[in-house]
């Protein structure tokens, strides 16, 4: 008689016989493997996910803090709001700064996040119809930060990192408003 043997069942361990472990190189090469696993994820995360870096200009002693927000509350006094206009294509850019000051020139300064190479800053000029105009070449990014400010630095405007627009405002902090309002 042909007993028939089915695939799926196995057969059953000898009465006293050790159960089947797996070799002692299996359990040394499986932690090398985890931890080149975790570090290639440590590695992607670190280049896909960036941290931001503070762009603001702190130094021990905390009288730029204070110089930045005099100039931030300086703003405020003479009711700053600048609207921007960028045009990309062409490398340039428009500003109509109403409030309590006119300069003949203003200082425009985008500032990346996290690549400071990627920075950029232009003088505009205001010309007769009260319009500043200046050049602006910006590399290809999305996000970013805005600070605009006078030639002397009694005042100045700044923006939260925002996503860059065609157009978009800077506007002085309201009393009792501890960050500058910048609107798209």
């Amino acid at each position: 008689m042909t007993m028939a043997i089915d695939p799926g069942r196995q057969a059953a361990p000898a009465q006293g016989a050790k159960p089947r472990r797996p070799p002692l190189w299996l359990w040394l090469l499986v932690p090398i493997f985890a931890a080149m696993a975790g570090s290639f994820a440590t590695i992607w995360l670190a280049l896909a996910h960036p941290d931001p870096v503070i762009a603001k200009h702190l130094n021990p002693l905390g009288k730029a803090v204070i110089d930045e927000r005099s100039a931030l509350e300086a703003a405020a006094r003479l009711a700053l709001r600048a609207d921007i206009t960028l045009d990309r294509q062409a490398g340039r850019v428009r500003l109509l700064l109403a409030g309590d000051t006119r300069p003949a020139t203003v200082q425009l300064r985008y500032i990346h996040p996290t690549r400071a190479e990627l920075d950029r800053a232009t003088v505009l000029t205001r010309g007769p119809d009260g319009v500043y105009h200046g050049a602006l070449v910006l590399p290809d990014v999305q996000r970013g930060t805005w600070l605009l400010h006078d030639p002397a630095g009694a005042w100045r405007l700044e923006s939260e990192q925002r996503k860059i627009g065609a157009r978009f405002t800077l506007a002085a902090p309201l009393p009792g408003q501890a960050r500058p309002v910048g609107h798209d």
